[in-house]
């Protein structure tokens, strides 16, 4: 269901607001060359998209106690390297942004990257000063597919979820709007989502990006 008065908007970020895949895909890999898997492909590497540094480290075997060493350098190599020769945001995404904040419509970004990366990437793309409240995985509170972070942006946008709208790109987006109760718009170009995966969970609407957001009828009339 979708509300006929839209409040706020809550995104992802990778794969939604920003075209980071290329970027993630490499680092991927080379954390996968690093942690021993010398044979490993872009397949392989793709098959880690959508996973935070945690969930990877996990996947690679590193105890939890390693976890902060190894995020603090994964961040670091993010920023300094792949983000900088990969990372975009979406066409006509910016400019998406700036008529929801001309609109009155607040802005959320509720992400499994960390804090370092979150507030990086949104500054090197110049999206910062468009987004109102983020949520990420910063080990305080429970990831995507679990609808914590979500509910956790809304109430420091103080709307409900009845009058805002999720927009995210995987099965995992799908997951946690729906126990948000939220509406979920899935973009289907660019992410990193299995579609025939998300169409079988039925989220409330597909988007070619999300830029086509700013097109949808249920709130053009606020534009």
């Amino acid at each position: 269901m979708v509300p006929l008065h839209v409040e706020a908007v809550v995104f992802d970020l990778d794969g939604t607001l920003l075209d980071s895949r290329e970027a993630f895909i490499h680092q991927n890999l080379d954390i996968l060359k690093e942690f021993g898997h010398l044979e490993a492909t872009l397949n392989d590497a793709v098959e880690l998209l959508g996973m935070s540094p945690t969930q990877i480290l996990s996947k690679m075997g590193v105890s939890e106690s390693q976890h902060k060493r190894y995020i603090a350098k994964i961040d670091a190599s993010y920023i300094d390297h792949y983000m900088k020769k990969y990372t975009k945001p979406f066409p006509g995404i910016i400019q998406c942004l700036e008529k929801l904040k001309k609109a009155g419509i607040a802005i959320g970004v509720a992400t499994n990257t960390t804090r370092e990366i979150l507030e990086q990437s949104l500054r090197w793309t110049g999206m910062d000063s468009l987004v109102d409240a983020t949520v990420c995985a910063d080990g305080t509170i429970k990831e995507k597919p679990e609808p914590d972070m979500i509910i956790e942006v809304l109430k420091k946008l103080d709307v409900s979820a009845e009058n805002a709208i999720y927009v995210g790109d995987t099965e995992l987006d799908v997951v946690a709007a729906k126990n948000a109760g939220i509406s979920s718009f899935i973009t289907v170009s660019g992410g990193i989502g299995k579609l025939d995966v998300i169409m079988a969970l039925k989220p409330d609407a597909l988007l070619p990006t999300a830029a086509w957001l700013c097109r949808t009828v249920n709130f053009a009339h606020q534009l």
